[in-house]
């Protein structure tokens, strides 16, 4: 079974794992908005020594490679990549909805409802998907303008919103879904979707790899 350095950065929290067969062996997590180029290597370093693994152990390093914050995913990624040509360690990028799905059902293995998680892409926009109770996709992941029409078409049947990109949206649904705004990606949902891509050999150029951003990164200041 591989050793695994797990690293989330896609949204406001920056989360890090290690696992060692299929077992999450050490977890670090910075919940503070903004300070993922600050504590990114730290918590890895922390984590790598909890674990008592050295870099030369890892068989790959596994990172949320989105959509989420643009400036996160390419932070994730470069240090991802540093490791991996640092220690011949394979990459393998999850979809980060896909993985905040997981976590939902995984923790909430009874629901029947379709999860709904969402990431803030500012204004009304967010990143989202949708998926059954199963895991399955029903939606694919994309960029969204909500409105009250939203997610008309699952009238009858339960939803559950999960991820900060929730939050605004929690009066525009009564009745038809729950919510759980504080829900947060972890390295333990991470582990399932990583195991599953390593052993199908689904791995990405470590020289060439870039983040799924869903859109341009976009600024005030761009023309």
């Amino acid at each position: 079974m591989p050793n695994f350095l797990l690293i989330d950065t896609a949204t406001s929290a920056c989360n890090v794992g290690v696992s060692v067969d299929d077992r999450l062996v050490a977890e670090r997590s910075q919940m503070e908005a903004f300070k993922h180029a600050e504590m990114l290597t730290l918590l890895v370093s922390a984590c790598m020594e909890q674990a008592g693994l050295a870099f030369s152990q890892l068989d790959a390093v596994v990172i949320t490679g989105g959509p989420g914050s643009y400036t996160g995913l390419r932070i994730g990624a470069s240090v991802a990549k540093g490791i991996c040509f640092g220690s011949s360690a394979k990459l393998i990028a999850l979809n980060t909805l896909e993985t905040m799905a997981k976590g939902f059902q995984l923790a909430h293995a009874e629901s029947q409802a379709y999860v709904v998680p969402m990431i803030d892409a500012r204004r009304m926009e967010v990143f989202t998907a949708v998926y059954d109770a199963a895991g399955k996709q029903i939606e694919a992941p994309a960029p969204l303008v909500i409105d009250d029409q939203s997610f008309s078409q699952y009238a009858g049947h339960a939803l559950h919103f999960i991820g900060d990109g929730a939050e605004k949206f929690k009066g525009l649904f009564p009745g038809l879904a729950s919510f759980d705004t504080s829900f947060f990606l972890s390295p333990a949902a991470m582990l399932p979707l990583a195991l599953e891509a390593f052993s199908l050999g689904k791995f990405e150029s470590v020289a060439y790899y870039r983040p799924d951003y869903h859109k341009e990164f976009y600024s005030p200041m761009s023309k």
